[in-house]
């Protein structure tokens, strides 16, 4: 039984401006040992009903441990206090040094989107201890010493954030491959375990200690909070289990195929574990690793001794517990937005001298900021409002808002061949549609309970920006921001997803001369994409806006080619096999801008430029 070792470690990082470093441990073992049915029985009956056996066991041991820390560029002054006039630490949004750059002239005359041009930009970024004159409005005092005055602000580079995590990750899999009946069917069946423990940073705001935090009285990130929790905040478990059966046409026992024909049908089926990491839902819980299952089955043929094969397949693919991007948004405003915008802006509207009165507060019956900001923090559902702890704290002399830190199916086909001397052919078919189901079962009862919670509070129809003056109150804001964005997603339940492209060619064709071209090549390579949805039309359905899937904006289809030519021969008394081939990708294709977003009037909102053509020359040589 061969027995193979090995251990990896990589060296300590070095952290350096705005970097995220790992280090990784590893250790494996595998061992494989094979039984033979000749080399037990001879070649006799019983060594044809034994077959051969491989079994295959390995583990692996894995040790992840991640580091970052990102820095910002603020402004301080030595004259004015900006922590107090601002109402913002050194972390926050409006000490933060902002970046103009002019991209070009006026692209408004062009007479399509692939005739902008815009320059590259050659500016400087700001630098620690440069120094920038501002003007600013001095409204304290007496209404005559009041103006526009002037003064020295100052670029600090400061540390913004940083992290720490760890990942342990234990498997062991098992495998037998297994060949019967001289070879006619062959199967493999493998089960793995996998076992994760995560580790996160060890969050001060949150220990047992009141007097710690993880930010100092300026505002900037603590490197000394940069610590790792010796408990670990997720421990994961999971099985999986892959077989797959491939039968080979039984010439022993059934009349020969024509055409040197063999045929082959196959089935299998994998589970699969992701080991991701901690993750949580909006209710705070811990989320189990995603999960998929993939099933397949179908046929392959060859023809002329193997000169043209085809093959077809037909795939199912469920996955569970996969994180919803088009819902990011939704989620940080329903969650985060509570704490950068609906808490901040009240705060803003207090330390800018602003009465109850003027906010719109006494005349729902609010007493004082206090109460308002009370109010805000009982939108969020329980149990996030204990988890995310928001609060109103001083931080130096500055008061803050603090807080805690699908299924796919398709059908493939393939086929090879050579069916001249020197010609290879190869064709490549694919369908595939995906369902959505089960959308974010937690965030649709989360944010109907937080609308819940904002049409039960005084504030629910008081402007959220007061200092700003714009017109969203508490429950607009959550109605656009966080349930039509949801509800638009839960309309796509159950049906065919027009965001991936269904049909998908490939054609690969090259050709080898002989004679007096021997030693030259040509070829080609073709792609062709089918139609794609860049958005919808909106429609209003019991007063709530919803995308109209039944007449999706499309994208054209893309289709691009390549070609190349290259020549082989033996050089320095045939020691060296030289190649050199000339390739050039996507001589044929579209120029113009790909839209990938389309608004729901019809324009496009976001396209990519098309990609390149490209010449490539390489040379190759094997001793």
């Amino acid at each position: 039984m061969p027995l193979i070792f090995h251990e990896v470690r990589s060296p300590e990082p070095e952290l350096n401006e705005n970097d995220t470093r790992s280090d990784r441990e590893t250790a494996r073992a595998t061992a494989f040992v094979t039984l033979d049915g000749k080399d037990l029985f001879g070649n006799g009956r019983a060594a044809f009903w034994f077959g051969r056996h491989t079994l295959t066991g390995m583990w692996f041991d894995n040790t992840i441990q991640t580091r970052s820390r990102t820095f910002g560029h603020a402004y301080e002054s030595a004259t004015l206090d900006l922590a107090g006039i601002l109402a913002n630490t050194i972390d926050q949004f409006r000490r933060q040094v902002g970046i103009a750059a002019y991209v070009g002239p006026s692209q408004l005359a062009t007479a399509r989107p692939a005739d902008v041009r815009l320059q590259p930009l050659d500016i400087v970024l700001p630098r620690d201890s440069d120094r920038h004159q501002a003007y600013y409005f001095d409204g304290s005092g007496p209404a005559a010493q009041r103006g526009v005055r002037n003064t020295e602000l100052i670029v600090t580079r400061y540390l913004r954030s940083g992290n720490i995590g760890r990942r342990e990750i234990e498997s062991s899999v098992a495998s037998l491959q297994s060949h019967w009946l001289a070879n006619h069917v062959v199967t493999i069946a493998g089960l793995r375990r996998d076992a994760q423990d995560t580790f996160e940073r060890l969050n001060l705001d949150n220990d047992a200690d009141p007097a710690t935090r993880d930010r100092l009285p300026r505002g900037d990130f603590d490197s000394k909070a940069i610590a790792l929790n010796p408990r670990a905040a997720e421990s994961a478990k999971g099985n999986t289990l892959t077989w797959s059966v491939v039968a080979r046409y039984p010439e022993r026992l059934l009349p020969k195929l024509p055409l040197g024909a063999d045929v082959r049908v196959f089935a299998n089926r994998s589970e699969n574990f992701s080991p991701v990491g901690t993750r949580r839902n909006v209710l705070n819980e811990l989320v189990a690793p995603p999960t998929g299952t993939t099933k397949e089955y179908g046929f392959m043929f060859d023809l002329f001794g193997g000169k043209l094969s085809a093959r077809v397949n037909r795939f199912e693919t469920a996955g569970e517990g996969f994180t919803n991007s088009a819902l990011q948004g939704a989620i940080n405003s329903a969650i985060g937005g509570i704490e950068t915008l609906s808490l901040q802006r009240m705060l803003d509207a207090q330390a800018s001298g602003m009465t109850l009165e003027q906010v719109g507060l006494s005349q729902v019956g609010i007493s004082s900021f206090e109460q308002a900001y009370q109010e805000i923090i009982k939108f969020l559902p329980e149990p996030t409002r204990s988890a995310r702890n928001l609060r109103i704290e001083t931080l130096g002399n500055t008061r803050r808002v603090a807080g805690n830190s699908f299924v796919a199916k398709g059908w493939e086909f393939d086929l090879t061949g050579n069916p001249a001397r020197g010609l290879r052919v190869s064709l490549n078919v694919a369908q595939q549609t995906t369902v959505k189901s089960n959308i974010a079962p937690e965030f649709v009862k989360f944010a109907e309970e937080m609308r819940a919670n904002i049409d039960r509070s005084p504030i629910r129809d008081v402007r959220d920006s007061p200092v700003l003056g714009e017109l969203s109150t508490y429950a607009t804001r959550h109605n656009g921001n966080t349930l039509v964005p949801l509800r638009a997603e839960l309309t796509k339940e159950g049906t065919k997803s027009l965001e991936q492209r269904e049909w998908r060619v490939n054609f690969v064709a090259s050709y080898d001369f002989s004679g007096r071209l021997r030693g030259w090549g040509v070829g080609s390579g073709l792609r062709w994409q089918s139609e794609v949805a860049t958005g919808y039309p909106n429609v209003i359905v019991n007063g709530v806006v919803q995308p109209d899937l039944a007449r999706p904006f499309f994208g054209d289809p893309e289709f691009n080619g390549d070609v190349w030519l290259s020549y082989r021969r033996r050089i320095f008394g045939d020691r060296v096999a030289w190649r050199v081939q000339l390739n050039v990708r996507n001589l044929v294709g579209s120029q113009d801008l790909i839209t990938v977003t389309t608004n729901p009037d019809g324009r496009p909102a976001i396209v990519l430029v098309p990609p390149d053509r490209q010449f490539i020359l390489a040379n190759t040589f094997r001793f």
